[in-house]
């Protein structure tokens, strides 16, 4: 009786995880939207297994393709995990994405190029040229918050175009997180422009400050020079104090 049980049980689990496996992803993603109105998506086939969708929208956020595979190694760890590669209107990458059995959500070893498009649209009265090279280690979310965060974003031929032209190379952008706050330390690559900023994110309030000073290099031409002197008159080691807060 005992074997019979056994072999029962395991054949009920096997259907079960055969049954998951091929669960079509549309018929999920259709569930879903019925919470979430501002998702869209086109031409999507396969299953939570694996599968792709030609075009996924949710607000002003587009992407497509989107191919998933799901990685099942991390139910060992207690997560569901899928590989995940995408591509947007100016860029793409890959991504692990997961959920904990705790609810924590997060994304790993993110790499991606990425334009400056949806920045761009975000904030009109700001136009930036160049492409952002995502290299994100970590990034937890939990109940909406971010928990942690690891990784950097290079701005690679970093170009200001508005609300004037600043010529900036590259910038790179450390980020990381405390016990209250998601941080990001802003500096330049052996660029015209030297750039030493700081960005505090508070994870509850969303109320931002951002510290730091620019500073004209020898390098630096004439325009940008006059184009500094709109901030004000630099102090005496020449650089260009920097102090905004606000909340987003």
């Amino acid at each position: 009786m005992g074997k019979t049980l056994r072999l029962l049980m395991l054949a009920v689990i096997s259907f079960l995880v055969f049954f998951v496996m091929q669960f079509p992803m549309a018929q999920l993603v259709s569930w879903v939207q019925g919470d979430a109105d501002q998702l869209r998506s086109a031409n999507m086939e396969g299953s939570v297994w694996s599968g792709q969708v030609d075009k996924l929208q949710y607000k002003d956020i587009m992407l497509g393709p989107v191919v998933w595979q799901l990685q099942p190694l991390a139910l060992l760890t207690g997560a569901i995990e899928y590989k995940v590669f995408f591509q947007t209107p100016d860029g793409g990458g890959e991504l692990l994405l997961g959920r904990h059995l705790s609810g924590d959500f997060y994304l790993q070893d993110v790499q991606a190029l990425l334009g400056t498009q949806f920045i761009n649209q975000q904030f009109p009265l700001v136009k930036l040229a160049g492409t952002l090279q995502l290299d994100i280690q970590a990034l937890v979310f939990s109940d909406a918050l971010v928990q942690q965060l690891e990784g950097r974003i290079i701005w690679q031929e970093a170009v200001m175009q508005r609300p004037f032209l600043v010529p900036l190379k590259q910038i790179q952008m450390d980020l990381g997180t405390d016990e209250k706050d998601v941080l990001a330390a802003i500096k330049d690559v052996d660029g015209t422009l030297d750039v030493d900023i700081d960005l505090t994110l508070n994870k509850l309030s969303n109320s931002y400050q951002l510290k730091g000073s620019v500073k004209p290099r020898k390098s630096a031409d004439a325009n940008l020079r006059e184009t500094l002197s709109m901030l004000g008159r630099p102090d005496r080691a020449g650089r260009y104090v920097i102090q905004y807060s606000g909340k987003l």
